[in-house]
């Protein structure tokens, strides 16, 4: 009445006479379009949850309780170099070497074992050799409270790694360097690094 869309599903049967022949047909209709506004908005909600997801600087996964993946963003795929479309049923295992999906099934069983939050690292092999991540895995509750799913996200920290590395290396104190450097930020005295270095 109001020009708005209307969405509707249709059933269509033919009537037959006595002879059974058909005669006519005869359609029944029925208002859907709440429900596919529901739908509709449904599918919005998650496209921006895959964008959100799929740019995010870290691997991203659900498995479910057998390990399977339910899905993977576009870092994760990218790392293991397969379609991320292809990874639906898959376990880690048909993705990464045995020696890291068996840590990672590790990881997932301390968290159905815990029923909380866990955070552990790991070495995982890109092109350019391995990198660290830190992981963190979660339990995902289904409507009954129970945990349905396993979660989790994987940050690349090889670069902080390589930095604590080099100061230990270079005799300085991660703390003592991340203090300058605030220092340095707030506008106040603070001790030359390399002379602390030098001092020592």
């Amino acid at each position: 009445k109001d020009g708005a869309m209307v969405a509707t599903e249709s059933v269509v049967f033919p009537l037959h006479d006595e002879n059974g022949a058909i005669k006519s047909t005869v359609a029944v209709s029925r208002d859907v379009t709440r429900r596919k506004h529901a739908e509709w908005a449904l599918q919005e909600s998650e496209k921006r949850l895959t964008e959100v997801v799929d740019n995010m600087p870290a691997t991203v996964f659900l498995r479910d309780l057998d390990g399977r993946f339910m899905l993977i963003n576009r870092r994760y795929a990218e790392n293991c170099k397969v379609d991320r479309d292809w990874a639906p049923g898959k376990t880690v295992y048909d993705l990464v070497p045995k020696h890291i999906a068996d840590e990672s099934m590790d990881h997932d069983r301390e968290v159905l074992r815990s029923g909380s939050v866990i955070e552990r690292e790991l070495v995982f092999p890109l092109d350019d050799g391995p990198h660290t991540l830190a992981a963190i895995k979660f339990p995902v509750l289904g409507p009954d409270g129970k945990i349905m799913a396993i979660g989790g996200v994987e940050l690349d920290i090889t670069e902080r790694k390589n930095m604590e590395e080099a100061l230990r290396e270079a005799g300085l104190d991660k703390d003592a360097v991340v203090n300058d450097l605030q220092a340095v930020r707030d506008g106040r005295e603070y001790d030359i690094l390399f002379m602390r270095a030098e001092s020592r």
